[in-house]
């Protein structure tokens, strides 16, 4: 019996463990789920933005971009809409997601212009 009672015993230490552990991830998807949530509008205008590019070729062939391209664009937005924000210490909520989200569409409008009439120079 005192085996079957120390395996007993063992099983319940490892069943509270895994509980534990268990709790544990669901906190951790939690937090996960909040934060990317927040990235969300960001995610949706990139998108947006890939596949706008993506379909400037229809109207010239000055307009065919690569995914590195796409790349290119959306990181130069992004690090232009950190640096504007640290320079005014930070703008939360809403009204500071939208104003970022305006910074990428604007970065990439100037990126995209500028790329097509240096293409044109040749």
């Amino acid at each position: 019996d005192v085996e079957l009672i120390e395996g007993l015993e063992e099983s319940k230490m490892i069943s509270n463990q895994i509980a534990k552990d268990l709790a544990e991830g669901k906190k951790t998807t939690e937090t996960i789920n909040k934060t990317s949530e927040k990235y969300r509008p960001v995610a949706r205008r990139g998108s947006q933005l890939f596949f706008i590019m993506n379909e400037l070729v229809k109207i010239h062939t000055y307009y065919m971009y690569s995914l590195n391209a796409f790349v290119v664009v959306f990181q130069t937005g992004i690090e232009k809409v950190q640096a504007e924000d640290k320079a005014a210490a930070g703008s939360g909520g809403i009204k500071g997601k939208m104003n970022m989200l305006k910074k990428l569409k604007s970065t990439a409008k100037k990126i995209i212009m500028t790329q097509r009439f240096n293409w044109n120079k040749d």
